[in-house]
C-alpha cells in the first residue's frame, strides 16, 4: 500500500523513525491505552497518526487512522484513545469523518488502491466504563456510529482489530 501523502506520519517498524502515537508499526499507544491491527495473509494494514501529523490545526480531530485492505474489501478505522471523556471522543470522531478533507483525501487513495467496497469505521479505545444505552445516546447525539468502545489500560491485553473487521 502506498504511503500516501504523509509519509512522516506512517508508523513503522523502527521505533526512533515512528510519531509519539506509533508502537511499532500496527500499534497505537498512548498513555496505557493502546489498540492493534495486525494484518493477516494477503492483507495490508497502515497505520496512520493524524493529530499532530496529518492534522495539526485546533479543529477536533481523532489520534489515528488504519488504512485496511484485504479479501475483497477494505476499512477506513478511526481510532481514539480516550481516558474518561468518552463524550469528547465522540465529538473528535464524528468531526474528523463529517468535515475533514484530508480524511475523505485519504479514504479516496485507499479505496483507489484496494479491489471492492471500503467502509468507515470507528473504534474508540478506552479504560471508562460505558453502558450500551450511553453509547446509544452518544452515537445519536454526534451522528456516527462507533463499532466498538474497547477497553484498554496498562495491565491489559491489546485490543486487537482484525477480529472485527
Amino acid at each position: 500500500m502506498d504511503t500516501l501523502a504523509y509519509p512522516q506520519c506512517v508508523c513503522k517498524r523502527m521505533p526512533a523513525q515512528n510519531p509519539a502515537l506509533c508502537s511499532g508499526p500496527f500499534t497505537f499507544a498512548e498513555k496505557g491505552k493502546k489498540v492493534r491491527l495486525t494484518p493477516g495473509p494477503d492483507e495490508q494494514v497502515l497505520a496512520l497518526v493524524l493529530d499532530g501529523c496529518v492534522l495539526t490545526d485546533n479543529q477536533p480531530k481523532c489520534d489515528g487512522l488504519f488504512l485496511w485492505c484485504g479479501r475483497g474489501k477494505g476499512a477506513a478505522i478511526l481510532i481514539e484513545l480516550k481516558g474518561t471523556d468518552l463524550g469528547k471522543g465522540f465529538e473528535q470522531l464524528a468531526y474528523l469523518l463529517h468535515h475533514r478533507p484530508e480524511y475523505r483525501h485519504l479514504r479516496q487513495q485507499l479505496a483507489d488502491n484496494c479491489t471492492g467496497p471500503v467502509k468507515d469505521k470507528a473504534f474508540m479505545i478506552t479504560s471508562a466504563p460505558i453502558s450500551y444505552p450511553q453509547k446509544e445516546a452518544l452515537e445519536e447525539r454526534y451522528g456516527i456510529r462507533v463499532a466498538a468502545i474497547l477497553h484498554s489500560d496498562a495491565s491489559s491485553k491489546i485490543p486487537e482489530l482484525r477480529t472485527r473487521l
